[in-house]
């Protein structure tokens, strides 16, 4: 049925489980590992190595590599960026002198006129028209 000496299915299965275990515990360690995995995988059933040892070498060497280099790529990455985020101190006093750009035509007296402030929509009143895409 499934020939032991061939691990590309046991590979391949340990990083899907590195993978799932990833995503319920904290830390972006352990999809490395099952990054490592995957090639293992595919060193075996590409018949590059029967072998066993050199398969965990191979494991052990790009899930270690790829965590040193990529983790802090990829987490930052993951975080992406902040917005919406309220400036420090005074919200008045904070803001004043700071550029907005305006995300919809603002008008007096008009409805739904927008601005867009530290990667958030305002609502914005103005006593004069300002056209869309102008910095305020």
């Amino acid at each position: 049925m499934f020939d032991l000496s061939n691990y590309t299915l046991l590979w391949f299965l340990a990083g899907v489980l590195f993978f799932v275990i990833e995503l319920i515990s904290p830390g972006f360690v352990l999809m490395f590992f099952g990054i490592g995995a995957w090639i293992s995988a595919i060193i075996s059933w590409t018949g590059i190595s029967h072998s066993l040892v050199i398969q965990i070498v191979i494991f052990l060497v790009v899930s270690i590599l790829t965590l040193v280099f990529l983790r802090s790529k990829f987490s930052a990455w993951m975080k992406g960026r902040e917005s919406g985020q309220q400036p420090p101190g005074d919200s008045l006093t904070s803001v004043k002198g700071q550029k907005a750009v305006t995300i919809t035509e603002i008008h007096p007296n008009g409805v739904d006129c927008k601005v867009e402030f530290n990667g958030t929509k305002w609502n914005a009143e103005s006593d004069e028209v300002i056209e869309k895409g102008t910095p305020v």
